[in-house]
């Protein structure tokens, strides 16, 4: 434990306590039961939440199921016998993180968040969790009001400049320039998001009530299809992360949807065709939840979404969660102000002040991180290793048995 003695921190091994049993409130049991699903979905590589459980991931559930209760009960009684003022969370998440969280909440303790963002290469901390999208959105204004319009607009051109030439999903995700060989004005680019995404984060994201985002664009393209536009879907490139099972299943769905739509023009995942150039080209982009929708709104095309998403309450984005929206697209504006969504880009900047990943200056020496592996190896974490050689296995059939055109 010399590590945790030079940080100055008292370490409990949580496996060695049994703590008083403290149930869940009906609406705790809801949001742990969606953090749960949440973990499975990323852990199994699932593209539907909904989908029979396989035997790892009925026993993944149920451990997960035990655990958690566990460790809100455990957390509950610490927060209790320290007096604790603040509790410090991993993300917040998925089910260990969140029933911290919900302990925290029960027991009225302030929550402080640790994220680590890949794409940014940062640490950072919040005083909320990083997918509380109505929270986070309500600070957009006050974070970014000192910024002026040619600075919103710097941060805008910076990030779309990083964003196109690093991706997190590998090789297949660095787009290219000039590949798109369909037409170039005025199309209607739908852009698919990766069904396990937000299907599992907090009930404020899943407002909608189509029974699926291609349910939505048919419907949307409804509306769209008399103004002259040609429609393209893009599927979302982390469908090559999945189940191949799974994930076929979905692409049968796509093959079909063309089959049915044939004025579509249909992108795959493994395609280089630039999303950036699409956007380009597009008079309207249609999301259910992708990134894909900020950046375009960032650039002054219009954009509808289907569904919740993290920047629909900052950015000017025209929100369809149902047949009786459709009426919204009638009156939706030809040239949005981009400034709501590039604001919302800056804030995503601006909170990401980056923390040294180790401010002690403590060296985590190889037989330290031996010693904190080993007992996670016996106590059962060793599922977690067989999930991720599982999901590289997954992704190399992927690459080698996805359409690409």
């Amino acid at each position: 434990m010399g590590l945790f003695d030079a940080l100055g921190v008292k370490y409990l091994d949580g496996s060695k306590i049994w703590p008083t049993h403290t149930d869940f409130t009906i609406e705790e049991n809801k949001k742990m039961s969606i953090a749960i699903s949440s973990t499975i979905i990323s852990s199994s590589r699932r593209v539907r939440p909904n989908t029979r459980l396989g035997v790892f991931e009925a026993y993944l559930k149920k451990r997960l199921t035990s655990q958690s209760q566990r460790i809100f009960s455990l957390t509950t009684q610490l927060i209790k016998e320290f007096s604790a003022s603040k509790v410090f969370i991993l993300n917040g998440r998925f089910a260990a993180e969140h029933a911290t969280y919900l302990a925290a909440q029960r027991e009225d303790t302030k929550t402080v968040f640790y994220e680590a963002s890949a794409a940014h290469r940062r640490h950072y901390v919040t005083d909320y969790r990083i997918h509380d999208r109505i929270t986070s959105q309500s600070r957009v204004p006050g974070v970014t009001s000192s910024l002026q319009d040619s600075e919103l607009q710097a941060y805008s051109n910076d990030v779309s400049a990083r964003n196109k030439g690093v991706n997190l999903f590998g090789s297949l995700w660095a787009e290219s320039r000039d590949t798109w060989k369909g037409p170039r004005d005025s199309l209607a680019l739908f852009a698919t998001s990766s069904q396990d995404e937000m299907a599992s984060l907090d009930l404020t994201w899943n407002e909608a009530s189509w029974e699926s985002q291609f349910q939505a664009f048919l419907a949307v393209w409804g509306k769209l299809k008399s103004k002259n536009l040609t429609p393209v879907l893009r599927i979302h490139p982390n469908l090559l992360n999945k189940s191949p099972i799974s994930a076929h299943r979905e692409i049968k769905e796509i093959r079909r949807f063309e089959s049915e739509n044939p004025e579509f023009y249909i992108i795959w995942p493994a395609s280089d065709v630039s999303t950036y150039d699409l956007i380009s080209y597009s008079d309207v982009v249609v999301v259910e939840s992708s990134t894909v929708g900020v950046e375009a709104s960032a650039e002054g095309v219009p954009v509808i979404c289907t569904n919740s998403c993290a920047y629909d309450i900052a950015a000017d984005v025209v929100t369809v969660h149902g047949p009786e929206d459709l009426g919204k697209i009638d009156a939706m504006p030809k040239n949005p102000d981009p400034r709501g969504a590039q604001r919302f880009i800056a804030f995503e900047e601006m909170i990401r002040e980056p923390i040294s990943s180790n401010e002690f200056g403590v060296a985590v020496s190889n037989l330290s991180k031996i010693n904190l592996l080993i007992p996670s190896i016996i106590e059962g974490s060793i599922y977690s290793l067989v999930f991720e050689l599982r999901w590289k296995i997954y992704r190399i059939i992927m690459l080698k048995t996805c359409p690409r055109d």
